[in-house]
């Protein structure tokens, strides 16, 4: 495996579970995350059924969270949205343009991990893979298909679309 980082992009629980798993594999992570907070979904709607014990959603995801933050194998940066997935020479995703506080950056990487999922306040995209829940309510504003539109964009298939989370 390269000697790059793995970038997970996206900061709610499968961002937050493939973060931990890169850096207890003992590989260096970058978590980028467009939130100025972790957790995704399960915080910004306070979900209470996030467990089996039925923990909050503040509990069981600020433990996912400790196991990240303080890792020195792990580099977080918050309210830096993906914009676009970088292909190298050989059509391989090299790492992701991305915009954070200081301007536009390229975060160059071994392999991407794609876990920003929720595009439920794209009305549009809701329009076109779910037509049925045009009328659902989004979780949060943000939730915009960011991480659908990058992937699509070099190609990616989709499957289970209409598949979105609502409250």
């Amino acid at each position: 495996m390269s000697n790059k980082p793995i970038l997970v992009i996206g900061g709610g629980p499968a961002g937050l579970e493939a973060t931990r798993g890169i850096a207890d594999l003992g590989y260096h992570a970058i978590l980028v995350d467009k939130s100025d907070v972790l957790g995704g979904n399960p915080i910004s709607a306070h979900y209470a059924a996030l467990t089996p014990d039925m923990r909050s959603a503040e509990e069981a995801m600020g433990e996912m969270v400790d196991a990240i933050t303080d890792n020195p194998l792990v580099d977080i940066r918050l309210n830096t949205p993906g914009a676009e997935l970088i292909l190298d020479y050989k059509g391989r995703i090299a790492g992701v343009r991305a915009d954070s506080k200081d301007g536009p950056c390229f975060i160059e990487a071994g392999a991407v991990v794609l876990a920003a999922g929720d595009y439920s306040a794209n009305r549009a995209m809701v329009e076109r893979v779910a037509p049925n829940l045009k009328l659902a309510i989004p979780l949060r504003d943000f939730a915009t298909g960011d991480g659908h539109r990058m992937a699509m964009r070099i190609g990616a298939k989709t499957q289970n679309m209409a598949r979105i989370n609502l409250p």
